[in-house]
């Protein structure tokens, strides 16, 4: 391999990242991104280690990256109640109740207001006409599917709730439990449903 053979396949290696950094958003001129893409284009071995230290930094917060104190603490209770089911219902019952809890909980932590996160930006990138009246229509079905997804969740909980309960001291177990997610979650809804439930358990 000859000197150009070798010049040809080292600046076709930097090609990608003079692309990358062309793409990037930013509002400098176009004389300092050209400038930026001829340096990636010749020093691409420099912005390659540069990305891949980026790339572990990244990486290495994700997975350092602790639960927090309410995850903690659901996390306690969901153990506590995976105990009682498997004591009386067995494992295929525990793996029941941890899709629908997971399911459940993660939906009752979500914020409504994260699903309207990034929708101007869309907009504005399509040339909309009316970027604030669109975003507020899709921000408003976005919150709306969301809600239907929380409620469809905390029927599927409530209804497992109603089929793993039995008499004696595990129904008791059972519905602390649940009104401590409920709590923990912020959920009234399913804490007036649990109580409703308890009340028709005693016939009153």
């Amino acid at each position: 391999m000859n000197l150009s053979e070798t010049l040809v396949i080292y600046l076709a290696c930097g090609a990608p990242f003079g692309v990358e950094y062309l793409q990037r958003p930013t509002d400098r001129s176009f004389v300092f991104v050209a400038f930026g893409v001829f340096l990636r284009f010749i020093l691409w071995p420099v912005a390659a280690v540069r990305m891949l230290y980026r790339l572990l930094v990244h990486s290495s917060e994700l997975l350092l990256e602790l639960p927090d104190a309410g995850e903690q603490r659901l996390a306690l209770i969901r153990s506590k109640f995976e105990a009682i089911i498997h004591s009386e219902q067995g494992s295929p019952r525990v793996f029941e109740f941890r899709d629908t809890f997971m399911r459940y909980t993660g939906l009752a932590r979500s914020d409504s207001r994260t699903a309207g996160n990034g929708i101007a930006e869309i907009f504005e990138a399509t040339d909309h006409n009316d970027v604030t009246l669109a975003s507020a229509c899709l921000n408003r079905k976005n919150t709306a599917r969301l809600d239907r997804h929380r409620e469809q969740s905390r029927r599927e909980f409530l209804q497992l709730i109603s089929n793993i309960s039995t008499n004696g001291d595990s129904l008791s177990q059972i519905l602390q439990l649940s009104m401590k997610t409920a709590d923990e979650v912020g959920d009234r809804e399913l804490a007036e449903r649990l109580r409703a439930f308890l009340r028709h358990r005693r016939g009153i």
